[in-house]
């Protein structure tokens, strides 16, 4: 059995990690990681997470039931497609990956847009 390295305090799960420069939009992970994640939880649903950027830069975190893990993704643009092909794309099966790759994520947008500038 893995220690769990969560403790929850009734709040954003992952309140530690600077998202900035970006606005977060959307929340939903502001659930009991102490709860198992499974498909009859009520708290996990397809859209969890989005946080845009400047340059039309979006980290989305979704959950999907029929794979049973997070999907995080980085886009860029305002056009439906973008979703199809996203330029980064990473799948979590558990909490430790999800946090790891939010971390991941931010730092590869920071760098995205101090190129662009």
């Amino acid at each position: 059995m893995t220690k769990n390295i969560f403790t929850y305090t009734g709040d954003f799960l992952f309140k530690s990690i600077d998202f900035s420069p970006g606005k977060i939009t959307s929340n939903n992970l502001d659930f009991n990681p102490l709860l198992p994640l499974n498909d009859t939880n009520y708290y996990l649903t397809e859209d969890m997470m989005q946080v845009v950027y400047d340059k039309n830069i979006t980290l989305d975190v979704s959950w999907f039931r029929s794979i049973k893990k997070f999907v995080v993704v980085i886009v860029q643009g305002d056009e439906p497609e973008i979703w199809m092909n996203p330029l980064f794309e990473k799948r979590c099966k558990n909490l430790k990956e999800l946090e790891a790759t939010l971390i991941e994520y931010t730092e590869i947008i920071r760098n995205m847009l101090a190129k662009v500038k």
